[in-house]
């Protein structure tokens, strides 16, 4: 048991921010918190007359992350078919990490609200994999970074900004068998868990998390007696299915996941976890650019909000972990954890648990400890109306800071 909960794995991460252009004719007093910073220690904003404003702002953070010895790729269209980058690598680095990627955001914009006398420039920033210890490192480069990034740029977030995490084995490609079982964990924990600890409007998901349960086109084209579900099934597939998935009281989700466990390959399974216009769903496997990686489970249920005891970075990075954690689990082991889940959430109706305590219960499961789950529940409450990161609120932070 402990030699499966040792294996290696790994994560990366996507921030989203917006990035500042000062206006012509303007004076500029930047305000950080309460305190006026003077104009020579004031983060960097593009110039009000640069005529490529992303061109500049994304030149900016290569910079930033090629001076903290990071190699850089730049998307300057990631909406291309084929998009292409340019590579940057600090001097003399012996790095055999991958590159951080810069790129403009589109869905990251300025509120009604948002800090004002500036453009707004949306800007996304995604992570180089890194081992699981990085995590809880007190000396993280990783969280250097950040900051780093955070202190040189005059940067504001909002409700728009997303925070995308992907995790996978550190030292083996996602098999088709891995990929069926982390769907169907997190299919299980979706309800009652994913959708509970993230951002939420009066209850809601942000529009833009695409539950699986909502939005996948398995969702929309599989439920129980559907006659796609009732297709010819595979004698192999069907025999590592029931030695994997338990029956399950709820018929639609039993049908869809019967479903995703004959599904042929890798490519079949991502396509059908898809939205029906094609767009990522709140869990994904996506294969990024670079190849060597291979694919990743990604998950885009969470905001970016970095103020503090505010911010769940790293709470996200650590679930997304442990449920890859879970399906390194042996045959006997995973099921018999997907059944304890089951009986757990079935409880939840027969004795009334408060929905505010569910998603505590099932992160018990996941091996979260008391304290971690006591800081997470503290920020879970700022989601609520009139709270610090209600969306009329977070909407109206000023300039993020260091």
């Amino acid at each position: 048991m402990n030699a499966e909960w040792d294996r290696p794995i790994s994560y990366s991460f996507e921030i989203e921010f917006l990035v500042a252009q000062k206006r012509p004719g303007v004076r500029y007093v930047v305000v950080v918190g309460t305190t006026e910073v003077p104009l020579d220690l004031q983060p960097w904003a593009c110039p009000a007359e640069e005529p490529d404003p992303y061109n500049a702002i994304l030149s900016r953070c290569k910079d930033v992350l090629v001076r903290k010895c990071q190699s850089v790729a730049i998307c300057k269209d990631p909406s291309a078919r084929e998009a292409s980058v340019e590579l940057f690598f600090p001097p003399f680095s012996t790095s055999t990490r991958g590159s951080w990627r810069v790129e403009p955001s589109t869905t990251t914009y300025a509120k009604r609200c948002s800090p004002p006398d500036h453009e707004w420039y949306g800007v996304r920033v995604c992570s180089p994999l890194y081992p699981e210890p990085e995590l809880y490192d007190e000396n993280s480069i990783v969280q250097s970074i950040v900051s780093t990034l955070r202190a040189s740029l005059l940067m504001h977030v909002n409700s728009t900004c997303r925070f995308n995490v992907r995790v996978k084995p550190l030292h083996t490609a996602i098999s088709l068998l891995s990929a069926k079982k982390m769907t169907t964990l997190v299919w299980i924990f979706e309800k009652e868990l994913l959708r509970r600890v993230a951002p939420n409007t009066c209850g809601q998901p942000y529009s833009h998390v695409k539950l699986l349960d909502t939005s996948s086109r398995i969702a929309r084209t599989i439920w129980h007696d559907c006659g796609e579900a009732s297709r010819p099934e595979d004698p192999l597939r069907t025999a590592i299915m029931e030695r994997h998935l338990p029956k399950l009281d709820d018929k639609d989700l039993d049908a869809r996941l019967q479903f995703v466990w004959q599904t042929r390959s890798l490519e079949e399974l991502a396509t059908a976890l898809r939205t029906q216009k094609g767009g990522p769903a709140a869990f994904s496997i996506e294969y990024p650019g670079n190849p060597v990686e291979g694919p990743t489970f990604e998950f885009r249920y969470a905001l970016w909000h970095p103020y503090g005891e505010a911010d769940v970075s790293n709470f996200w990075i650590e679930l997304c972990l442990k449920l890859l954690r879970s399906t390194i689990r042996n045959v006997g082991n995973y099921k018999g954890h997907l059944e304890y889940v089951l009986r757990l959430i079935s409880q939840f109706s027969a004795n009334r648990t408060a929905a505010s305590e569910r998603w505590k219960d099932l992160l018990v499961t996941l091996r979260f400890n008391t304290e971690r789950i006591l800081l997470w529940d503290n920020v879970i409450e700022q989601y609520q109306h009139g709270r610090h990161l209600a969306p009329g609120q977070i909407d109206k932070q000023g300039f993020l800071g260091a």
